[in-house]
């Protein structure tokens, strides 16, 4: 059975348009988290949200903090229950945190801001717009980086990691806070 030219000329327009949707699919998930971040639609910003591993995330970087402020007060005897009581502290504090309000903010703002201060860096006419940088880590992982327009990516702001579940489905997995928590 011969195979014509319109034939193969549609299976190759297909298998193009399936890549091309399956490599812009991160960005497509982030665009429509920022809008329902804007919006406040908290039930559309949870359908691309893993939240259990965000605060698996948030736990790291904090345990990694608290562990370097003991290894930095290793001579003071109250350094271990110190780290032990922030430890427990800082896990109840994220229940707190990490929920679709707290990252609806941040994704307006490119902060990291759970309290919902004011920091210094945060434009007094409201919320800045933003633009956003993308980086591959392999098929499964992509980083987003917001920044100022026309800057390069800001350290002080937090990175938003998306994992693929399935062929296109990218969640928010984790969130990469600079460390101490500073805003300026």
């Amino acid at each position: 059975m011969r195979i014509g030219k319109a034939t193969v000329t549609l299976v190759i327009a297909i298998a193009a348009a399936t890549a091309a949707y399956w490599y812009w699919s991160p960005h497509l998930a982030m665009r429509d988290m920022q809008n329902a971040a804007q919006r406040g639609d908290a039930d559309a910003l949870n359908a691309h949200i893993d939240f259990p591993a965000v605060r698996e995330s948030l736990r790291g970087q904090v345990a990694g903090m608290l562990a370097q402020k003991m290894g930095e007060a290793k001579d003071n005897p109250f350094a271990a229950l110190g780290t032990a009581i922030g430890m427990a502290f800082a896990d109840q504090m994220l229940q707190v945190f990490v929920r679709p309000e707290t990252i609806a903010a941040s994704m307006r703002t490119g902060l990291w801001d759970p309290l919902g201060e004011a920091p210094a860096s945060r434009p007094a006419g409201g919320e800045e717009k933003l633009a956003w940088s993308y980086e591959r880590e392999g098929a499964n992982k992509v980083i987003v980086r917001p920044h100022r327009k026309g800057e390069p990516a800001d350290p002080q702001r937090p990175a938003y990691v998306l994992v693929r579940h399935g062929f296109a489905d990218w969640k928010l997995s984790e969130i990469r806070i600079p460390l101490p928590l500073t805003h300026n």
